[in-house]
């Protein structure tokens, strides 16, 4: 019976396996080698990271999960990767196996779990991992019933040479028009170093790289090797803070209430103002894992009636929603790339969206500047004073509030508000302020300049 052309290619890119020298080797001469490699290696360790760029509508959102790998030939294997929970705090997932016992840990669902195979629990991980789970464990053990190998790829095509991160490498495309594949193949040990693709789904796409730094053939540390799930923390109480010790010194003398008016007299009196500042939320899940949100923003302002503050919160791994609140005289917009489209409001509409993003906090200034009504902070119930604290190098006075659930740190030279801490109910956010008062407000600073729109 004839050979069928399939049959005949692999045959004839075996053979130039050993007749022909890596440069005249075609796409699939050069996968097989790639995929014999792996094979044969004694060990293989790596670090890298799934990169998934989600395009919907326009707008982008990136997920990055950094992973590393570690394999000795024959049963010892471990593998891990993290996934972002909030803009602190990352969830790990992590498999191991020796000889015939296989251990999984993943932060979502805590507890050492077993699995019958090593493929099966490459498999589980493969969807949440961006498949990096698996894409090389297959080409090291050669799974028995697994997914289609990086190295099968349909349509494979060398399309020549690039230098990535200054290694050398074969370039290989594949897949179909709507979905390519590009694999990025070092030419001096034929490992994997890049693949790209993408994909289209029902109302979004993603491009999707993955990035590896490998090593065969080098022994790998048993730290590499072992299985480390994390150990239960306890959650720290926080000591009362302690009473104020009043002295004869001016400073020392000054109750709560009298603070709190230096303040708000401060704020309403400067000619100019202006911060960059950080809130940060921690909120405890279901499970009690915290998870941190963190939305920077800054704030200029000049009396009477000029005012820009702008906030961020994050939307993925490289992309922030940004909102705009502005005021010169009557004029008052505000932006939010959530609800694109300039919007002419009151200043209290304006916020909202920083508002929200910083959970609650943002508008704790323009309250004090006088740019939006309602009750300001300096408005305490029940203030007393704390012993005092630094933030940043600079003495403060501490003023809580228990009926409030707030404590503010109020520098002492300026009368500045450096800090703020605030709970609202499971919720606890921080506040930091680098404020200063009275200096030139550049035009730059001032500007309503809502963003262009995102290419699609």
């Amino acid at each position: 019976m004839p050979s069928s052309p399939v049959v005949v290619l692999g045959l004839l890119s075996l053979a130039g396996l050993h007749g022909s020298g890596p440069r005249d080797l075609d796409a699939y001469g050069i996968l097989l080698r790639s995929e014999r490699v792996y094979a044969e290696c004694r060990t293989y360790r790596d670090t890298g990271a799934v990169k998934t760029v989600y395009i919907k509508d326009g707008k982008r959102r990136t997920v990055t999960k950094p992973f590393s790998t570690a394999f000795v030939r024959p049963d010892r294997f471990r593998y891990e990767f993290l996934d972002r929970r909030g803009d602190e705090e990352f969830d790990r997932y992590l498999i191991w196996s020796e000889a015939r016992d296989v251990k999984t840990w993943w932060d979502i669902r805590p507890g050492v779990e077993t699995e019958s195979t090593l493929e099966r629990a490459l498999g589980a991980a493969r969807g949440v991992s961006g498949a990096s789970s698996y894409t090389i464990a297959e080409l090291l053990m050669d799974f028995p019933a697994g997914f289609e190998r990086v190295t099968d790829l349909s349509d494979a095509v060398r399309q020549g040479e690039e230098d990535l991160g200054g290694i050398r490498c074969f370039v290989v495309t594949g897949g179909s028009r709507e979905e390519p594949v590009t694999l990025w193949i070092d030419q001096s040990t034929f490992l994997l170093r890049r693949i790209d693709e993408q994909n289209v789904f029902p109302d979004f796409r993603t491009e999707e790289t993955t990035t590896y730094d490998p090593v065969i053939d080098e022994a790998i540390p048993e730290s590499l090797l072992a299985f480390d799930p994390p150990v239960a923390e306890t959650p720290a109480s926080r000591p009362p803070r302690a009473r104020h010790r009043w002295g004869p010194d001016e400073l020392d003398a000054l109750d709560a209430q009298h603070i709190l008016e230096r303040t708000t007299r401060t704020y309403a009196e400067c000619r100019t103002y202006r911060d960059s500042a950080v809130a940060r939320t921690w909120i405890a899940d279901e499970g009690g894992r915290p998870r941190t949100e963190r939305a920077p923003f800054t704030t200029a302002f000049v009396r009477p009636d000029r005012f820009r503050l702008e906030a961020r919160a994050r939307r993925g791994e490289e992309e922030f929603d940004r909102c705009l609140a502005w005021r010169n005289g009557e004029d008052v917009r505000s932006w939010w790339d959530l609800r694109p489209g300039v919007q002419h409001v009151q200043m209290g509409a304006a916020l909202s969206p920083a508002t929200l993003m910083t959970s609650f906090t943002v508008d704790t200034v323009p309250a004090l500047l006088g740019e939006v009504s309602g009750r300001s902070v300096t408005k305490m119930t029940d203030p007393e004073r704390m012993e005092d604290e630094e933030v940043d190098g600079r003495a403060c006075f501490v003023l809580e509030s228990r009926f409030d659930s707030l404590t503010l740190w109020i520098d002492q030279e300026s009368f500045l508000l450096l800090k703020l801490e605030r709970f609202f109910g499971p919720r606890e956010t921080t506040v930091t302020y680098e404020p200063a008062i009275d200096l030139e407000i550049a035009e730059s600073e001032l500007v309503f300049d809502p963003p262009d729109p995102e290419p699609r």
